[in-house]
Order: C-alpha cells, then sequence, then structure tokens
C-alpha cells in the first residue's frame, strides 16, 4: 500500500490466501510496534497481520494484500487486519487514527469496502477483533471499549482522504498506486500521514487539484479538472526535468507553481454556474 513502509516477513502467513476483502479490522498489540514487527519474525508466534502502526503514526505493511495474515482466525480470509501499538484500556493517538484512516481509504478505492463502521463478521466496512466472537479467537477485549468508540472518526478521517466520495473506477486508483514521485510536496496540500520523508503518492503530488475534481466526482467537469492539474503538473515537471543543470530547488518550485496555477483555474472553474 502506497504510505506504508514494507516490513515483508517469510513465515505466518497464508500466500494467495485472500478469498475476498470485507473491510479492516482494528486489533491492539499488548506491546510496541518494534516488539510485534520482531515477534511476527518468529515461526512459533502463529501470528501475523497485514498493517501495523505505532503511537507516532509510523504505519508498516508486513503481509501483502492478496495474501492471508494471521490475525483474527476465521475472519482471516475475509478482512485485512491493523494492529495497533497499546494494551487494553488505551485510546488510539491522533497519529494512529491517521494512519488507520490511511489504510481503510485505500482499502475503499482498492477492494470497494464501504466507508462505514462495521459490528459483525457478516458487514462491511472498519470493524474489530472482538466482533468475530468465538470464531475469530474470542477476543473480546481486543482492541478495547475506548478504540472501539473511535471507529466512527477513523471512518470520518477516511471519508476525508477519499475526498468525500464512493469508490473510485480502477484506473484512478491505479495512478496512485503504480507510481511515487519524490523529492517534494506542494505547500499547498498537505503530506499524507505514513509516507516516508521525501515520498509522495501520485494523487498527493498533483495537489489540491485533485481534490477539486473530486468536488464532483460524477461530474464530466470534475474528470476534465483532474485531467487538467494532471497535465498541467506534468508539463512543469517535464520542462524542469528535461532543462538540465537545475538545482533541487529550482525544480521543486517549478513543479510547485505548475500545480498551484492548475488550482487557480479549477478553482475559478467549479464555482461558477457552469461548473
Amino acid at each position: 500500500m502506497p504510505g506504508a513502509t514494507w516490513r515483508p516477513i517469510a513465515v505466518n502467513f497464508t500466500n494467495n490466501g485472500q478469498a475476498e476483502v470485507r473491510g479492516v479490522v482494528v486489533h491492539i498489540m499488548a506491546g510496541t510496534l518494534s516488539g510485534t514487527d520482531s515477534w511476527f519474525r518468529n515461526s512459533k508466534a502463529r501470528a501475523s497481520s497485514h498493517f501495523g502502526t505505532g503511537k507516532g503514526g509510523a504505519l508498516y505493511q508486513w503481509v501483502d494484500t492478496s495474501d492471508r495474515a494471521w490475525a483474527q482466525a476465521a475472519g482471516n480470509g475475509s478482512w485485512l487486519s491493523v494492529e495497533n501499538e497499546g494494551v487494553g484500556g488505551d485510546r488510539l493517538t491522533d497519529d494512529q487514527l491517521d494512519a488507520n484512516a490511511l489504510v481503510l481509504a485505500w482499502a475503499h478505492e482498492r477492494y470497494g469496502v464501504p466507508l462505514q463502521v462495521a459490528t459483525s463478521p457478516s458487514g462491511r466496512g472498519l470493524g474489530y477483533h472482538a466482533m468475530g466472537g468465538s470464531a475469530w479467537g474470542g477476543h473480546t477485549s481486543c482492541p478495547g471499549s475506548r478504540i472501539v468508540a473511535q471507529l466512527p472518526e477513523i471512518v470520518d478521517r477516511a471519508e476525508q482522504l477519499a475526498g468525500g466520495t464512493h469508490h473510485q473506477e480502477d484506473n484512478d486508483m491505479q495512478l496512485d498506486d503504480a507510481v511515487k514521485l519524490g523529492s517534494w510536496v506542494p505547500k499547498t496540500f498537505p503530506k499524507q500521514k505514513g509516507l516516508q520523508d521525501g515520498e509522495i503518492s501520485v494523487r498527493t503530488a498533483l495537489g489540491s487539484g485533485y481534490a477539486y475534481a473530486h468536488i464532483a466526482a460524477d461530474n464530466s467537469t470534475a474528470i476534465l479538472a483532474q485531467l487538467g492539474a494532471q497535465a498541467a503538473t506534468i508539463d512543469k515537471l517535464a520542462d524542469a526535468l528535461g532543462g538540465g543543470g537545475l538545482t533541487a530547488a529550482e525544480i521543486r518550485s517549478a513543479a510547485e507553481a505548475g500545480a498551484q496555477a492548475a488550482l487557480d483555474r479549477l478553482g475559478s472553474a467549479l464555482t461558477t454556474p457552469e461548473g
């Protein structure tokens, strides 16, 4: 997943074992991110998770989402899993809420997971370990009532990351998943949580023009706006990179100027009666 630090494990998962993705299940580690990272690499653990968060917002991915992680017994083949640093009775930190929202927003776009709270294995959306009962291992205290109460907030943040829209077309998300650009993050668009320094997804690189384009995602104006923002930014990047002898600051400045110019044009177009 773009934005997660890839920390693949060699044991404790089922290759190509994910039958479907109904949603994302929130867990509590009863430990630290580093300790869990080490434990999942021990064949005696017989446990793993697709993702994990640290209290400071670090986001790890241990298992590919086409593979089955071993986190919630009978729920493993149908749900992705996120372990969170902490112990029973904790609340997730603000950074952890953002990291979980990033996973949920990506699952929404990649697998069509609805942005809603799930309360049983037959549902879809953002669930929690205890909802599976004995079939999911009987972990009735995982992740704890205080974190369960935070699930709506994670959904809200995921909706903001997804631009307030429903599942996007496959060609839209493939652009975001397939490519990453380094070196700059436009000042007009906040850096996504979970991304490493100097690393942004294409969606973020295209800047606020992408967000404007999704204000009316089902409207042809929005599609044209998105294409216009992409073209303007890519043109500026191409011109800068092709010039030779430019400093990183000059390249960054040219790219930011292109994104801002596209944003200004889109802001005017989408606020007119015709937009």
